[in-house]
């Protein structure tokens, strides 16, 4: 069986049992994407009002050899800067979505 497509899990909750799966740790990780563990670990656990940005999202993805929307903190902000680019669409779907 392949690798799931996506999760709805967060990212700090799916990642411990992705990094198990290959073997990997948070260092390792840390590494692969040329941050800090340090600040990889912050950002993890929401410490000094960190927190994972959407493009590192993806950019965790694919150094873990997911697809780049695998987790659901990158679609969400991949959405929102679409919208913000689109402001028409972004109309529609306030309106479609019945948003107050």
């Amino acid at each position: 069986m392949g690798a799931k497509r996506r999760t709805d899990r967060a990212l700090a909750d799916e990642l411990p049992a992705l990094l198990e799966d290959r073997g990997m740790s948070l260092r390792d990780l840390a590494g692969r994407l040329s941050i800090s563990h340090s600040h990889l670990s912050r950002s993890l656990r929401g410490a000094q009002g960190k927190t994972i940005r959407w493009q590192l999202a993806g950019d965790i993805a694919v150094a873990l050899r997911l697809p780049r929307g695998y987790f659901p903190e990158y679609r969400a902000g991949r959405v929102a800067e679409y919208l913000m680019q689109h402001p028409k669409a972004a109309t529609a779907l306030f309106d479609e979505l019945k948003l107050k």
